[in-house]
């Protein structure tokens, strides 16, 4: 029996890494108007946009009770 082949996008990867070293020092960023993703809050709750670094924030399981007293 023959196993199917599954995709591990190297060649994808292989273009996306030509693509950075015809760079010369840092990549430039994208104009605000061409980056696809605007906003991301994550399953925790933490919206991105408001708080890049969530690492210091704490977050309760999503579903959870939280009593305010």
């Amino acid at each position: 029996m023959r196993r199917k082949r599954e995709d591990t996008y190297n060649d994808q990867t292989q273009v996306f890494v030509n693509y950075l070293s015809t760079f010369e020092g840092e990549v430039p960023g994208l104009p605000d108007d061409e980056v696809s993703t605007t906003r991301y809050v994550s399953r925790a709750g933490c919206d991105h946009g408001e708080t890049p670094d969530c690492s210091t924030l704490t977050f309760f399981e999503p579903g959870s009770r939280v009593s305010r007293n």
